[in-house]
């Protein structure tokens, strides 16, 4: 006996002889292989193999042997014949992909939001089988962006086929995480200030309304002003931010102002210049003042401020000017008179617009007034008059009336003495007397006529005034003085130049000398014969010569 291959024991009776011949495999049928899926393991479908009718037996008529028999595709089983046969036989059968939706897709974590399509690794399991992307299945994803629920669909490849879904989550990213640029320094307005935020995802400039809100508080005041970004969409959770809001610049300009010299300070104010709309003041005004007073003279005095405060403002403060004018001041001069001669009088004036305390001694310098000092009119004028730099000063003329002196008397002469035959030395000015008490020295114009210089005596002259246009002499005053000539001296000595001559009796006038005479008073002499006694009647004198005047004899003379 021996072991048949397969499941069968053979056994032969002892000492049986039988010739059996083999059949051929080949002639066997085998019956059609049902469709197989395929199942990760090699498949062994049952295979019926007949010899005509007869259902053969596996292991004793034949063994079998599979290939190819794990994938899809066409597998192969080969029969080999054991016992009454020999040779082989092939069958087909298919292996058919397995369904996807058979297949466990294990639960995908959920992603965070990164702005680009998501693809998370995904485990696919046949069984506990792990299947290999991209040979066992492929992965495609849909709405696998934006936050919300992505899909994820894994389509069968090589040994399965069709298709099965998975969902997961995309989370909203944390708004933390994300770049913001610094936000500038902002200026007091008066109004919320809501500066835009750049809110940046990586290299990424997000939206405003899309991907975040702005929220803002403290932001109108200058100060520490707040600025929460949250997101929205994509995007989750809040990111505060701060952003400061400076003081506006204000200029605060003390109005200039003017008044007059001695009026009291007008009200002083200030301009605002930069004020936001809305804001007409500040909230602690600065104090307004100047160091000018009531007294203060003419000139510029700075209007200062100081103080105030705001915090929404940066304050420059800056002077006015209180332009204090002179103050009018009117002078009256009145009019004045004077007689001829006298000094002009103290002119007087009256005084209208003087301040406070001040009194007529703010003028300084002297009135003028027109040339001249005969009788007349004569405008007085301002002159040098001023009253300093405090008062512009009106001055209305008058005039000063020059009225004419009138002679009362002439001041009584001392006599003079002349010698004989010399001119009097009467004085050529006298003093007269006027009816306001007045002394002119006035030239006097002597009648000499009553004069005789050879002749001496007293004599009483009278002279007429010779009186400048200022004085009259209505009553005709005149001066007088009396001259007293004084006896002649006589002459120191008489000398004729020649004391001979020789007589003729054919020559009528004969000359016979000169006199001259020694006289230290004048030359004025006149040699006369002394009445007609001794022999004077011969002689003859003619300019001081004296001559023979007789063709007779005088023996003895």
């Amino acid at each position: 006996g021996g072991t048949a291959a397969g499941n069968y024991t053979v056994s032969q009776p002892t000492g049986l002889t039988a010739n059996i011949t083999a059949k051929a495999a080949s002639t066997l049928s085998i019956d059609a292989i049902a469709n197989q899926t395929y199942t990760g393991s090699a498949l062994t479908p049952t295979v019926v193999v007949k010899d005509g009718v007869t259902t053969l037996t596996r292991g004793t008529d034949y063994s079998v042997a599979y290939s190819n028999n794990t994938n899809v595709g066409t597998a192969t089983v080969t029969i080999t014949g054991i016992g009454t046969y020999v040779g082989s036989k092939t069958q087909t059968f298919v292996i058919i992909a397995k369904a996807a939706s058979t297949l466990s897709i294990d639960a995908i974590a959920n992603q965070t939001y990164t702005g680009s399509a998501l693809t998370p690794t995904v485990v696919v399991k046949d069984g506990s089988t792990t299947l290999t992307l991209g040979t066992d299945y492929t992965a495609a994803y849909t709405v696998n962006t934006n936050v919300g629920t992505a899909i994820l669909t894994i389509t069968g490849t090589g040994n399965y086929t069709g298709t099965k879904a998975q969902t997961f989550v995309i989370l909203p990213k944390a708004v933390n995480t994300l770049s913001i640029d610094p936000i500038i320094n902002q200026i007091y307005t008066g109004a919320e200030i809501t500066p835009l935020a750049v809110v940046k995802d990586g290299g990424k400039t997000l939206t405003l309304a899309t991907d975040y809100t702005l929220a803002y508080s403290d932001n109108t005041n200058a100060g520490t002003a707040r600025l929460t970004i949250s997101g929205i969409g994509n995007y989750t959770g809040d990111n505060p931010q701060t952003f400061t809001i400076a003081p506006k610049a204000l200029t605060i300009q003390a109005n200039n102002a003017s008044k007059t010299y001695g009026d009291a300070n007008p009200s002083f104010r200030f301009t605002y210049s930069g004020l936001v709309e809305g804001d007409t003041e500040i909230d602690q005004a600065p104090s307004i003042s100047t160091s000018a007073t009531t007294t203060s003279g003419v000139g510029t005095y700075p209007i200062t401020l100081t103080g105030g405060a705001d915090p929404n403002y940066s304050m420059t403060l800056v002077e006015g000017a209180l332009e204090v004018s002179p103050a009018p001041l009117s002078l009256a001069i009145n009019a004045a008179t004077k007689i001829y001669g006298q000094v002009d009088p103290a002119y007087t004036y009256s005084l209208q617009g003087l301040k406070g305390s001040d009194t007529e001694a703010v003028l300084v310098g002297a009135f003028s007034r027109e040339g001249g000092e005969d009788p007349g009119s004569y405008r007085i004028t301002q002159g040098s008059i001023s009253a300093g730099a405090n008062y512009n000063l009106t001055v209305t003329e008058a005039s000063l009336q020059v009225l004419k002196a009138r002679v009362l008397s002439v001041t009584e002469l001392t006599g003079v003495t002349t010698a004989w035959s010399k001119e009097a030395a009467l004085p050529a000015t006298v003093n007269v007397l006027s009816t306001h008490g007045q002394y002119f020295r006035v030239e006097v114009k002597w009648d000499k006529s009553k004069l005789n210089l050879l002749a001496r005596g007293t004599y009483s002259l009278t002279g007429t005034l010779l009186l400048p246009v200022g004085i009259e002499n209505p009553d005709q005053v005149l001066a007088k003085i009396k001259v007293q000539v004084l006896p002649k001296p006589a002459p120191r000595d008489v000398t004729i130049t020649n004391s001979t001559f020789v007589g003729s009796t054919t020559v009528f006038f004969i000359p016979v000398g000169a006199f001259v005479i020694t006289d230290p008073v004048d030359k004025i002499h006149v040699v006369s014969f002394l009445g007609e006694g001794y022999d004077n009647k011969f002689f003859y004198i003619q300019d001081n010569i004296l001559y023979w005047n007789s063709a007779e004899r005088a023996p003895g003379k």
